[in-house]
């Protein structure tokens, strides 16, 4: 990932975050997810997230977008 992308939202599930990523670019921001899994048995991931990055200059315009879904950082 490149350095200019900054962390908007924290999402507990897969699903939840690609229905983050289906609104962001559907306001023609794009995006990326980044699991916080630490192990690869998911039944022993009880507690994971996964964080969703915006490039810097579409993460003002995102965390409103969010805001007004109610999924915020």
């Amino acid at each position: 990932m490149e350095s200019d992308w900054v962390k908007v939202c924290v999402v507990s599930s897969e699903i939840e975050s690609q229905f983050i990523e289906k609104i962001l670019l559907d306001n023609n921001i794009p995006s990326t997810r980044v699991s916080n899994q630490v192990s690869m048995h998911i039944h022993l991931n009880t507690s994971s997230s996964i964080d969703i990055y915006v490039a810097k200059d579409n993460a003002f315009q995102a965390v409103q977008i969010l805001s007004s879904e109610g999924k915020t950082k």
